[in-house]
């Protein structure tokens, strides 16, 4: 996948811990670092983009998506021909479909995760919330304060009082993505997700680094995300192996320090397990995985 992956890539120089008025903290080269372990890269996608390439490749490889089909319950049970434990997976609508092994990647909110424990387990809440927007960098290379952020691309973290804001350059330098970290104020049985409003986004960030306040300045419009996170579970697997979780479900990772690479990694070390399962059909090679979780 890496020529694909890497058209949609924009390549970061470096990283830096700033504090909220703008001075460096400390600083990493990206090149010197992957330098150090041959065959690495530092790269950022905007996910949507991510997304479809994973599953272009996943279709190519024979891989048949279906939509509006959500999953109420999983059924181990000793179907398989080869004499191993599969599983039946029950949809919404009643259809009940039979498989070798069950992936529940289904999220902060997974439904399977409360199958495999047997109890209604919802996410956590962590007491922040996350603001997060995508700017044009068209408006910001009109300004010179703001125009290296996007010709020389970085990934810069302001550090301050009760806050802190993540920024990097997404679509080959066309957007510029902000991730900023409060305290949460939304209703505590409420959504999730909800509209922001803009001047209240602002407000919380007078007085930091000039650049932050030209950056929200350019923002029309946000959503602000409820932050959760997920308890430990003994093991993400069921004892047969014919069930396992993945991604948020069972590990949630937060969005301090722009950490959904943890997840990626992960997945893509669990894939190539999936891969040689798929070849062969043992599915002992998938307890390496197994026992991480």
């Amino acid at each position: 996948m890496l020529d694909s992956l890497s058209r949609y890539a924009t390549r970061p120089k470096c990283v830096n811990m700033l504090s909220w008025k703008g001075s460096i903290i400390s600083s990493l080269d990206f090149a010197s670092s992957a330098a150090q372990y041959p065959g690495t890269f530092y790269w950022d996608f905007h996910r949507a983009d991510l997304h479809s390439c994973l599953l272009r490749r996943a279709v190519e490889l024979g891989a048949v998506v279906r939509c509006k089909a959500r999953v109420v319950d999983v059924k181990i049970d000793s179907e398989s021909t080869k004499g191993e434990d599969g599983a039946t997976v029950v949809l919404d609508g009643g259809e009940q479909i039979w498989c070798d092994l069950v992936v529940g990647a289904d999220g902060i909110n997974s439904r399977l995760r409360e199958l495999l424990l047997k109890k209604p387990d919802p996410p956590i809440p962590t007491g922040d919330l996350a603001y997060r927007l995508l700017l044009s960098t068209s408006d910001m290379l009109e300004d010179p304060s703001l125009a290296e952020l996007v010709t020389n691309p970085q990934v810069n973290y302001w550090l301050g009082p009760d806050a802190h804001a993540v920024n990097y350059v997404l679509k080959g330098g066309k957007l510029f993505n902000m991730v900023l970290l409060v305290p949460d104020d939304m209703p505590a049985d409420g959504a999730s997700t909800l509209e922001g409003n803009v001047v209240e986004m602002r407000k919380l960030y007078e007085g930091w680094d000039p650049r932050i306040e030209k950056l929200l300045g350019l923002c029309e419009s946000v959503y602000k995300w409820r932050l959760c996170i997920r308890g430990p579970m003994e093991s993400w697997s069921h004892e047969s192996g014919a069930w396992t979780m993945l991604g948020d479900a069972v590990h949630a990772t937060l969005p301090y320090l722009a950490s959904g690479w943890v997840l990626f990694t992960l997945w893509f070390s669990f894939r190539r397990s999936l891969f040689v399962y798929f070849r062969t059909g043992t599915r002992h090679i998938l307890l390496p995985y197994l026992k991480i979780s």
